[in-house]
């Protein structure tokens, strides 16, 4: 059983209600990251759900282009901001696109926090997922 924290859930509708689109970008096989989607209620809550399984297996699995590409084809030419949890796959694509990128460094994380390069890292980091209104409400969301 799994769900989402209610501050997901109201982070996610303030930035709707503001008129952001908001997509989820995942990997992992197609027919478990769907199970997750619907526990989750997410096709709901947001405007896309990209599973980057579904672009080609493995292979379109993130830092594959595939799943950034198709969330560019969705919403077109845009500016992104990428917010996740895991520095060795999830923000050196989104980076070479231009998208901001934001890590999500919460207590909790799944992910053990490991070195890497620069060009790996992203531009900036929160500890909680509300701490993305502050930089929104702090106009800090174009930098």
């Amino acid at each position: 059983a799994i769900s989402l924290d209610d501050s997901t859930r109201r982070v996610l509708a303030l930035l709707k209600d503001a008129g952001m689109s908001v997509a989820v970008l995942t990997d992992g096989p197609s027919q478990v990251q769907q199970n997750k989607v619907d526990a989750l209620g997410l096709e709901v809550l947001v405007d896309a759900v990209i599973l980057t399984d579904a672009g080609g297996g493995r292979a379109t699995w993130k830092p594959s282009p595939w799943g950034y590409e198709a969330l560019e084809q969705r919403f077109g030419s845009a500016s992104y901001v990428y917010v996740a949890d895991n520095v060795e796959k999830d923000f050196v694509t989104a980076r070479t696109r231009g998208w901001h990128t934001i890590e999500l460094r919460r207590t909790d994380r799944m992910y053990t926090r490991r070195a890497v390069g620069s060009e790996y890292e992203a531009e900036r980091w929160i500890g909680d997922i509300a701490d993305l209104l502050d930089l929104w409400l702090l106009g800090d969301r174009n930098r």
